[in-house]
């Protein structure tokens, strides 16, 4: 009996989270149906997806601001739509980012665009 009980609870855990690329291509899939949503091209659907890539965007920044290091990212200019479109491109040309977290292929399609200048020292 005192087997049995350890072997049930294993088999009745929940299972781990989802792989980083199921997680990676929902935001791929969302941030594209928000650009269609700003470029007026959409469906019902992509208006429901395109709350999770804003929410994502605008939550990654912001956690830039409070934690992240200082002057990596100049993006406070960019809309967005402008940012999700920069994003989806950003991945169509590197799928190989599928297979990581969201916030590596975000932050390399930021880094990409939009770098801060170097600063000079005197």
């Amino acid at each position: 009996m005192t087997i049995l009980i350890p072997t049930l609870l294993l088999i009745l855990a929940p299972q781990g989270a989802p792989a980083p690329s199921s997680d990676t291509a929902n935001l791929v899939q969302s941030c594209k149906a928000f650009a269609r949503v700003v470029d007026h091209e959409y469906s019902h659907e992509d208006v429901t997806l395109a709350g999770v890539c804003s929410g994502y965007i605008q939550g990654y920044f912001a956690g830039v601001e409070l934690f992240g290091p200082q002057h990596t990212l100049c993006a406070s200019q960019a809309t967005l739509g402008t940012l999700a479109h920069v994003y989806t491109a950003y991945m169509d040309r590197n799928p190989r980012l599928l297979d990581h977290p969201p916030e590596v292929g975000f932050f390399g399609a930021m880094l990409d665009s939009y770098p801060c200048p170097a600063s000079k020292s005197p």
